[in-house]
């Protein structure tokens, strides 16, 4: 089994609770909507209505998710369940329309702050792909933090694990990639925080490192 890690060792703060989305026991089949619950105040294994998680340093009881597909000003509300294919992923989400953006945007409450830990990614069906869009953008604003457009993603030989070392935000932050439905996500991590983890140049620095690392894959 071969994994793909894009990757920055950050100094991080101690974790005060953490959450893995991983899609599993949804009760759902493929291109099921994945409910926009999921992933909401989580503070155990099976927190909402359906559907688990894994379980990092605790929990994120004060972080809700939500889920859409857009075009522009075009949206269907929601994003896809799709059981295997995508590489070694099981039970992944993908935009709702082949062309259209998924975004998964992770809202801190409470005075909170939220930390991106890290994702995977793979393509369908068992097929190396480039990720025409990939980003992560200021949950308020959807201002661009991190590009990684055009990145390679696995999918015939496992799966690709982007870990951040973690960046805090009060305003949340939004997963957005598309272009490709063929491109789906799981496994991701994130915690909240008291205090903002770590200061804004060291994630200015992590933005100009990722897409260097994206530059020489390309090559």
């Amino acid at each position: 089994m071969k994994t793909i890690a894009l990757a920055l060792v950050l100094a991080v703060s101690a974790v005060s609770s953490a959450t893995v989305l991983t899609f599993d026991d949804l009760s759902l089949t493929n291109y099921g909507a994945i409910p926009q619950y999921y992933g909401d105040n989580v503070t155990s294994t099976n927190s909402g209505p359906s559907g688990s998680y894994l379980e990092g340093n605790g929990w994120t009881p004060d972080v809700t998710t939500s889920y859409d597909t857009v075009d522009g000003a075009n949206s269907t509300g929601q994003m896809d369940f799709w059981d295997s294919g995508y590489g070694d992923l099981t039970n992944v989400v993908f935009p709702s329309v082949s062309t259209w953006n998924g975004m998964i945007t992770l809202s801190p409450t409470n005075g909170k702050y939220v930390v991106l830990d890290s994702f995977d990614m793979a393509g369908w069906p068992f097929v190396d792909r480039y990720c025409p869009v990939l980003r992560i953008l200021d949950g308020a604003t959807h201002s661009v933090i991190v590009n990684l457009d055009g990145t390679l993603i696995a999918g015939a030989n496992g799966h690709t694990h982007f870990s951040f070392g973690g960046f805090s935000s009060t305003t949340g932050y939004t997963l957005e990639w598309g272009g490709d439905w063929n491109i789906g996500m799981d496994n991701i991590s994130f915690h909240e925080s008291d205090t903002a983890v770590p200061e804004p140049a060291t994630m200015a620095a992590l933005g100009m490192g990722l897409l260097a690392i994206r530059r020489r894959a390309k090559k």
